[in-house]
């Protein structure tokens, strides 16, 4: 079973490997039969091959991805949130999004669930205010 810091670094690996537009990294950091919720409610993507396909659709995009606050571990599944950021043709954009995670016994993505919210600042937290204002 992977530890707490082994699922930790595999979230970061994650955010840092989408961030980069590494499709190569990305992909290798799930099992192969993983299943991708992205955005949860949509239609989920199957294996490998079908999560490649999301990530290759939009690798073109130039965004970039920040963890803040805590990575949430219990057992073999973790949370974490992640701030985006992109520019658009109509000036840049920003949203907040939540991922869950599962991981197998060699500390690769069995599920993700992502939770887009495109009004959610990190701002809008009491302890983030008490933080960033530090």
């Amino acid at each position: 079973m992977p530890t707490r810091d082994d699922i930790r670094r595999l979230c970061d690996a994650y955010i840092a490997a989408v961030s980069a537009h590494d499709l190569d990294a990305v992909i290798a950091l799930f099992a192969e039969d993983a299943v991708q919720h992205e955005p949860v409610g949509s239609p989920p993507n199957v294996g490998r091959a079908a999560i490649l396909g999301f990530f290759r659709a939009s690798n073109d995009v130039p965004f970039t991805l920040t963890r803040f606050g805590p990575v949430t571990v219990v057992g073999d599944r973790a949370a974490f949130q992640v701030h985006v950021a992109m520019d658009t043709p109509n000036g840049p954009f920003a949203m907040t999004t939540t991922d869950v995670i599962r991981v197998d016994e060699n500390c690769r993505i069995t599920e993700i669930l992502a939770f887009p919210d495109r009004e959610a600042s990190p701002d809008d937290a009491p302890g983030a205010r008490l933080v960033f204002a530090k």
